[in-house]
């Protein structure tokens, strides 16, 4: 018995979200670091632009960075501004830990991989035109529906100031954000205004993520945390003690704010925020 209390304090640290968030930092400060035509050229090689990944249209020579087929992927760690890295660093870091360690870190890799191809072919199809499109709001968007697929019940750690730690219901930030996005969408079609945002990409990778969480859960989990206490504060504790005692969790926390705030700082001073 003893061992097996040890096992369970002692949990795997979300070594995919972390992988993640670095490359998401280290991908935005780089661009902040080229000039501003050569960034122009990378972000548009690099991005989804529907005509050229269905093959409407040819891609020009000189944006011939990425393969296309590998531009859905490449398109997901290219963040437009330092205000939407944020926002989508945020659903990365409060939901990706959690379904990590629900799903193992090899599920969590084929579902967002999965949702990021998807949701950029169903913008593609949806808009078919020459915009570029960038950022991970497909990736986040597949994270808060499997989210809410698996763990809807559940209490989220907000850290405030890295002093305060507030529990905040999942289902209510997400459900806000999906409801959010989607009236939104639906009032420039109604406005007969083109999407300046890929509300498709969005509400595409929330439902994919959704279905596919469903189906890559491990054998018996209950989905829509069937069985369990709304907003439990218990499970709440148990989590927050739990992420105090991975060690590379708590290694990786402050080197990847000082990371971000570094980023927070260069964005401001050359206007890209």
């Amino acid at each position: 018995m003893p061992r097996e209390r040890t096992a369970r304090q002692a949990p795997r640290a979300a070594v995919l979200t972390i992988s993640l968030v670095l490359v998401y930092l280290i991908a935005f400060g780089a661009g902040l670091a080229l000039p501003r035509e050569q960034g122009w050229t990378v972000v548009n090689g690099a991005a989804i632009v529907p005509q050229w990944l269905l093959g409407d249209l040819p891609r020009p020579a000189e944006l011939d960075l990425v393969p296309l087929w590998l531009t859905p992927l490449s398109a997901v760690f290219i963040q437009p501004g330092f205000v939407l890295l944020s926002f989508n660093l945020f659903w990365i870091v409060a939901l990706g830990s959690r379904l990590e360690r629900t799903l193992g870190p090899a599920r969590l890799a084929i579902l967002l991989l999965l949702c990021a191809y998807g949701s950029a072919f169903f913008q593609a199809i949806s808009i078919r035109d020459t915009t570029a499109i960038v950022g991970a709001g497909g990736v986040a968007g597949s994270m808060m529906g499997a989210f809410l697929m698996l763990h809807p019940k559940r209490l989220l750690r907000l850290r405030v100031a890295g002093l305060l730690t507030l529990p905040l219901p999942a289902i209510l930030l997400i459900v806000s954000c999906f409801s959010l996005d989607l009236m939104l969408a639906l009032r420039d079609i109604a406005g007969g205004k083109p999407l300046e945002v890929a509300y498709p990409l969005h509400l595409a990778g929330f439902l994919l993520g959704a279905g596919t969480a469903a189906v890559l859960r491990p054998a018996g989990m209950p989905l829509f945390d069937k069985g369990k206490a709304w907003f439990s504060l218990d499970e709440w504790d148990e989590d927050a003690a739990a992420a105090g005692k991975r060690t590379l969790a708590v290694l990786a926390a402050p080197v990847l704010a000082g990371i971000y705030i570094a980023i927070a700082a260069a964005a401001i001073a050359s206007g890209r925020f």
